[in-house]
């Protein structure tokens, strides 16, 4: 099962906050929901971020900001 959201916090590269798209999956084992795995971002600035390109799995600062449960 994937969410799908929306989330909002401050850019470093922009100085303002911005929105991205975030995907989240639901983590199972067997009939148990287990948790939730961040996968998957989209960002306007995502070309020019030098955050992006500076991070070892290419990761936004914004991304790695956001929760880890769409809930």
């Amino acid at each position: 099962m994937t969410y799908k959201t929306e989330y909002v916090s401050m850019c470093p590269h922009t100085h303002k906050q911005e929105h991205i798209q975030l995907n989240y999956i639901a983590v199972m084992q067997g009939r148990l929901l287990i948790g939730y795995k961040k996968e998957g971002w989209n960002c306007p600035m995502k070309q020019d971020c030098p955050y992006v390109e500076r991070d070892p799995y290419h990761l936004c600062p914004v991304y790695r900001s956001a929760p880890d449960s769409p809930f």
